[in-house]
């Protein structure tokens, strides 16, 4: 019987992490893409932009795995920073 909590409860802390990793990883994306868009050094501003698509993909490749973890408002903000990540990826030229 506490097996089973004590499984559960680590299965609830790990699925957590993985939204949490999620966030952050949104929140570095765009730190990249802002990067991308303003730089002056094309190097910079491509390693940026590699650097936001392979955080946006990473997102998509972990987000099943963790999406029972998000709230209702944490599912909506990871919906709505996905749409405006690959709208503005796409705006620099990459294809999905």
């Amino acid at each position: 019987m506490y097996k089973d909590r004590d499984y559960e409860a680590q299965q609830a802390r790990f699925e957590r992490a993985g939204a949490e990793f999620i966030l952050a990883d949104l929140e570095l994306a765009f730190t990249f893409l802002d990067i991308a868009s303003t730089s002056g050094v094309a190097d910079t501003a491509c390693r940026n932009q590699e650097n936001t698509r392979a955080a946006y993909d990473s997102v998509l490749r972990f987000l099943p795995r963790s999406i029972a973890a998000l709230t209702a408002a944490e599912r909506q903000n990871v919906q709505d920073k996905l749409e405006e990540l690959k709208s503005r990826l796409g705006q620099l030229g990459e294809e999905f």
